[in-house]
């Protein structure tokens, strides 16, 4: 979210003074994660559940309440921010008098790979919280959550590499 924040303003907004904003980028990125942490540990609800430790499978709520609520709000909060971005690179590219084009090109690209590296290694985490609150356990839902939840930051870097 603080990343599709920051871009927004850099580019369309045209923010002029970025670090100014890292304070609170930081108190975000650390202070919400501390809060449900906190709530978990002080409710006893993290429990080993198959590849490592969780909100066990008898708090469906919590997993929804403190996790995959939040994760959908900010995750459609940064879809729509770098959907305004990429409308307004996309004006800018075809419309606008820009002598920086192929760096708006770029820009376009490197956030809309975000987006869909973002929701390839997030989909089957969330599908398989949902059939396992459901009481059903599959094994490939299972094996693929597992592994792209955790490449999620590897996938990430590639993209930010190769552009």
């Amino acid at each position: 979210l603080c990343l599709a924040i920051s871009i927004y303003l850099l580019i369309v907004k045209r923010f002029q003074d970025p670090e100014r904003l890292e304070k609170y980028y930081y108190g975000i990125c650390w202070g919400l994660p501390m809060v449900s942490t906190i709530i978990m540990l002080a409710r006893n609800l993290v429990e080993p559940v198959v590849g490592w430790c969780w909100i066990g499978n008898d708090y469906t709520a919590y997993r929804f309440g403190i996790f995959y609520v939040p994760f959908f709000i900010i995750f459609a909060t940064s879809a729509v921010l770098v959907g305004l971005t990429c409308q307004y690179t996309y004006k800018v590219i075809h419309y606008g008098v820009s002598d920086n084009k192929e760096r708006h090109i770029k820009y376009q690209f490197k956030l809309i790979n975000y987006i869909i590296v973002f929701l390839v290694c997030w989909i089957f985490a969330v599908v398989n919280r949902i059939i396992n609150s459901l009481n059903i356990f599959d094994y490939t839902c299972n094996m693929l959550h597992t592994y792209l939840s955790i490449s999620h930051g590897f996938y990430a870097s590639i993209v930010f590499i190769y552009n």
